[in-house]
């Protein structure tokens, strides 16, 4: 096996041994299928911006495996990227990177969250695109249904659900001077925040429309 087909199995062993997640179905597919869609947006970074793939895409795939334990505080949420590096440290040691790639694996998935990690190191461009390429999931499609699910939209006042639109909206424009690591993750970005703008301003005139 190559390092991403060692790297996938070993998340598959990771996800799969999890007690948390064999009594949390859902998450554990919620978390699988976004990682597996964060890994693939690392990979079209990887290829548009000349950074190491192979590296991009294994700090995708193992950026959120501190999700196999219970994250039952904000605390824990907030330093789940820091968990998560010190889960896969050895794997990734083990991966026979040179020293400066493997420290930036390790970085990127520590800091990916809120920018801080708990050893040292430098950020680089390949460390921050685990992030960039978290956030372009985040923002993408298939977000704007997970939102709306978690919101309970459909369930929701008709003036509850014109000022959740009038938030989002809000949201979306504050976020689109945001820089990423990169030119093709910034474009990307701001074409999701664009696309999400979009609907829901189209989605607000609707609602008005229901008064």
């Amino acid at each position: 096996m190559n390092r991403i087909e060692k790297t996938r199995a070993y998340l598959d062993a990771l996800f799969n041994n999890s007690e948390h997640l064999k009594t949390s179905l859902y998450d554990k597919s919620y978390r699988y299928e976004h990682t597996l869609r964060v890994a693939s947006w690392g990979k079209r970074i990887a290829q548009h911006e000349n950074i190491n793939e192979e590296a991009l895409v294994i700090g995708c795939l193992l950026h959120d495996v501190a999700y196999i334990e219970k994250l039952d505080t904000k605390e824990k949420q907030i330093g789940h990227g820091r968990r998560s590096a010190s889960i896969v440290r050895d794997f990734v040691h083990g991966l026979g990177f040179d020293p400066d790639t493997t420290q930036s694996i390790l970085y990127g998935i520590a800091t990916h969250v809120d920018g801080k990690a708990d050893f040292e190191g430098e950020s680089t461009i390949l460390s921050e695109s685990i992030s960039d390429a978290d956030n372009l999931d985040r923002f993408d499609v298939y977000r704007i249904y997970e939102t709306l699910i978690f919101a309970d939209f459909s369930n929701l006042s008709l003036e509850d659900k014109l000022t959740y639109c009038t938030k989002r909206i809000e949201a979306t424009q504050n976020n689109m001077a945001h820089e990423l690591a990169t030119h093709y993750a910034t474009s990307i970005f701001r074409e999701e925040l664009s696309y999400m703008q979009t609907f829901f301003e189209k989605m607000l005139i609707q609602l008005k429309e229901s008064r």
